[in-house]
C-alpha cells in the first residue's frame, strides 16, 4: 500500500490522483473547522477542499479532475475556516506537470534555447538575403540588423551553457618572477 504524504507536495502530475495528508492540524480537525487549498498561477485557479480524516485532514483530488488542470507554477495557500474565523496555515509554490497522456508531443526546450533556436533560425534565413529594409506600396519592413541578432544569439548562448552546465570557467594566472 502507498504511503500517503503529509506534507504538501512540490509537484504534482496533472491527470494523477493527488493525495496527501495534514496530521498536524488537531486543534482545527474537530468542532466544524475545514480546511481549503487555494492555488494560483497566470493560467488559472485550482481550489482543492480537504477533508476530516481522524486526527487530520486528508486531501484526495481524482484524477478525472486533475487532468483538466493547466501545467504551470501555482503559488498555494492553505486556510482552515469556521464561522467566519480564517487562519493560513502553510503556503509555498508546486509544479503542475503536464499530463502525456493528453499530449502528442512536449517541448522540454527553456525559454533561453527556443530564443537561441528562433534567432539562429532567423540568421539563417537572412543568410540569402542582402537587404534590412524595403518598402512596396507605401508599406515599409525592417529587418533586425544582423549584427542586433548575433549580439542576441551569443548572449542566448552563454545563458544556454549556464542552464547546462556546460559555461567554461575562465581563470587569470599571472606568474611572478
Amino acid at each position: 500500500m502507498m504511503e500517503i504524504p503529509t506534507k504538501e507536495p512540490e509537484t504534482l502530475v496533472a491527470g494523477d490522483t493527488w493525495t496527501w495528508r495534514r496530521d498536524d492540524l488537531v486543534a482545527y480537525a474537530a468542532d466544524g473547522w475545514s480546511l481549503t487549498y487555494r492555488l494560483l498561477s497566470s493560467v488559472g485557479k485550482i481550489e482543492i477542499a480537504a477533508t476530516v480524516d481522524a486526527d487530520g485532514y486528508l486531501v484526495n483530488v481524482p484524477a478525472a479532475d486533475t487532468a483538466g488542470y493547466d501545467p504551470d507554477d501555482y503559488a498555494w495557500q492553505a486556510h482552515v475556516a469556521k464561522d467566519g474565523d480564517r487562519h493560513l496555515i502553510g503556503s509555498g509554490v508546486v509544479q503542475v506537470s503536464p499530463n502525456f497522456d493528453a499530449m502528442e508531443a512536449h517541448d522540454t526546450r527553456t525559454h533561453a534555447k527556443r530564443c537561441l533556436d528562433n534567432i539562429e533560425a532567423v540568421l539563417e534565413r537572412r543568410s540569402s538575403k542582402d537587404q534590412d529594409s524595403y518598402t512596396i506600396e507605401g508599406r515599409r519592413l525592417d529587418r533586425t540588423p544582423i549584427a542586433d541578432l548575433l549580439k542576441l544569439r551569443d548572449r542566448y548562448r552563454i545563458e544556454v551553457q549556464r542552464e547546462t552546465g556546460k559555461r567554461k570557467r575562465h581563470v587569470a594566472v599571472r606568474f611572478v618572477g
